[in-house]
């Protein structure tokens, strides 16, 4: 992973779920203040917002983006806890090591990150 990358090509993670959880929270040195708990994101289908194409999304045609943009894609939470959206922009070590590539917002208006 580390020699692909050093080599300028992707290696692409990828977590879902607890798995996201874990990644996040083993990238910031077990930061326990990684993951805050959110609220209203049970049993739904929420849309999301791109901030940068990246690897998992680049084959996407126009109509896939505009649906998942507007909550009638697979973004499918079922959650309790996520990183916020201000955690990660304070977080230099979270910052270094992910590229942000698309957030969501919960119905009380928590920003949180959907990928990196």
């Amino acid at each position: 992973c580390k020699i692909t990358e050093l080599q300028g090509n992707s290696f692409p993670i990828l977590g879902i779920c607890q798995g996201f959880q874990l990644l996040a929270y083993l990238s910031v040195n077990y930061d326990s203040n990684a993951l805050t708990r959110v609220h209203g994101n049970l049993r739904i289908v929420e849309p999301i917002n791109f901030v940068s194409e990246g690897y998992l999304f680049h084959t996407l045609n126009p109509t896939q983006k505009e649906k998942l943009s507007k909550g009638n894609g697979l973004m499918y939470f079922n959650h309790n806890l996520a990183v916020t959206l201000n955690y990660f922009n304070t977080n230099i070590q979270m910052k270094n090591f992910w590229n942000l590539i698309a957030t969501g917002i919960t119905p009380q208006n928590e920003k949180f990150v959907s990928c990196f």
